[in-house]
């Protein structure tokens, strides 16, 4: 008999060290039963911001880190879903997207970038766009470069438009099938109506979208009265400015006058419950909806910042513990909010099996009906601050998440604040404030909620959540309409059982 090979006596000595981990000896400390206290705040990285504007009015921050080996670099445009027009969803994502392709289908720019040793992000928001790039330090001056060409030396080829629109198409088709981020768009639906925060890219939107509403958007939008840019890293300030000012200063205002997003209402749609059949789908996906305050209530964004952090924010939340940790019904369920001018919105989120669907709706209304009836306790409130203040270090202490910190900022009409402020301003809230404020914006009419599932396997449960509550089939949908349902497939529809069309 061979005697054991090397691998085999490996392979039994990770397996006693694993038995070792597994096991505990005789004088192992049991687990304690409760978690300790959250310890004291550790003080932030520190980190300044400098900022000045070129002389052709381009906003600069510029956040040095030194010891930091590589560079972000984020261009802020004026390109927010807001300033889309009603019929025509959709058309500040596709510039973009044309923009940032390069002079051909090919996509040059982002050609570029791969030789730099970069990646090339773009990316469309309700405020603005942002076009980022990540690159070694040594290279920051071609980064660099290479984002001015792009506005100095703006491209829409129609090969280039095409494409981008093909792409666009097919991340809906695919958004259509993920109960996830169909949840999501329908949820954005449902609490802002047809304001303009709930216009939505759809394939007849984007069909309406041509070649000369692209360069009409670029004449106006497109300046450097309306950008910012951000370089975080490891680099030096003072060469800097000469720099920027001969690679960005030729980049002139267009003919045209750009404009700000204006302020934004909800306008919900006609019911306050949606049940989305999709019968493909693995689990459930239920979303709860309410009103958040928006970015002229700035005296009201601390305790707005932290409500959402004892509801939603990380895994010991309200949320994650009662659906996650108590019951089971999901491997995680959190919120995040939005500010927009005129008013702002939170969106809870979580996945379950189908038969839970109707469980975790009640339980994630039931955590903001607390929330508005009982004050947090001084315990939950230490703790859910920490949490959130430690998650905003951590993000501001890497290099992309300054930057897109920064750019949030930016495009919120606010100055940049460093996690210092942020912690003296959260400090000020108590728990008479939190509850003031759910009670103010999270009464019970105000709330929306989204079943997107397998309706025949969640049962009659769903019904008796809300018997008013809309029920669609996704093959049905049709985002552009006041009642989410194709012209043609309009009609009295109830609740798929077993063995009905759904």
């Amino acid at each position: 008999m061979s005697s054991p090979g090397p691998m085999r006596a490996r392979r039994r000595l990770l397996l006693g060290a694993a038995s070792a981990c597994l096991w505990p000896h005789a004088g192992a400390q049991p687990l304690p039963e409760l978690a300790p206290a959250p310890g004291p705040l550790l003080p932030a990285m520190p980190w300044t911001v400098q900022g000045w504007r070129l002389s052709n009015g381009l906003r600069v921050l510029l956040a040095p880190r030194p010891g930091w080996p590589l560079v972000s670099l984020q261009l802020q445009l004026g390109l927010g879903s807001l300033l889309d027009p009603p019929t025509k969803a959709g058309r500040s994502q596709l510039l973009l997207d044309v923009l940032s392709r390069g002079r051909a289908a090919g996509g040059e720019l982002a050609w570029a970038a791969e030789s730099l040793g970069a990646s090339l992000e773009a990316q469309t928001q309700s405020l603005g766009a942002s076009l980022s790039l990540s690159l070694a330090a040594s290279r920051l001056h071609e980064g660099l470069a290479l984002l001015a060409g792009m506005v100095l030396r703006p491209q829409l080829p129609a090969a280039g438009l095409e494409a981008a629109r093909q792409q666009m198409l097919e991340r809906l088709r695919e958004a259509q099938a993920d109960p996830a981020a169909l949840a999501q768009a329908l949820g954005r639906r449902l609490f802002w109506g047809d304001s303009a925060a709930g216009r939505l890219p759809t394939p007849a939107s984007l069909g309406r979208l041509r070649r000369e509403d692209l360069l009409a958007l670029q004449r106006s939008q497109l300046s450097p009265l309306l950008s910012s840019l951000i370089i975080c890293g490891d680099f030096e300030p003072g060469p800097l400015r000469a720099l920027l000012e001969r690679q960005w200063g030729g980049w002139q205002p267009g003919p045209q006058p750009g404009q700000l997003p204006t302020p934004v209402q909800a306008r919900p749609l006609g019911t306050r419950s949606l049940w989305v059949h999709l019968p493909e789908a693995g689990q459930s996906v239920v979303q709860l909806l309410a009103p958040h305050a928006g970015l002229e209530a700035a005296a009201e964004l601390p305790a707005a910042q932290l409500a959402q952090a004892v509801l939603g924010q990380g895994y010991s939340s309200r949320l994650g513990l009662e659906v996650r940790i108590k019951r089971g019904l999901s491997y995680g369920a959190s919120s995040q909010v939005e500010s927009l001018p005129g008013g702002g919105w939170l969106s809870a989120q979580a996945q379950t099996r189908h038969e839970g669907a109707a469980e975790v709706a009640g339980l994630m209304a039931a955590q903001i009906q607390d929330l508005v009836e009982r004050p947090v306790s001084a315990e939950e409130l230490a703790a859910r601050r920490a949490s959130w203040l430690g998650e905003q270090q951590r993000r501001m202490e890497s290099r992309v998440g300054l930057a897109a910190a920064l750019g949030e900022q930016i495009q919120q009409g606010l100055a940049p604040e460093s996690p210092q402020r942020l912690a003296a301003r959260l400090q000020a809230v108590d728990a008479q404030a939190l509850q003031a404020y759910a009670a103010r914006y999270w009464q019970p009419e105000g709330l929306r909620r989204v079943v997107v599932g397998d309706l025949n396997l969640a049962g009659a449960g769903l019904r008796a959540l809300d018997p008013g509550a809309w029920v669609l089939a996704a093959r049905d949908l049709d985002l552009e309409s006041p009642l989410l349902r194709h012209r043609s497939r309009r009609g009295a529809g109830g609740m798929p059982g077993p063995g009905g069309s759904g």
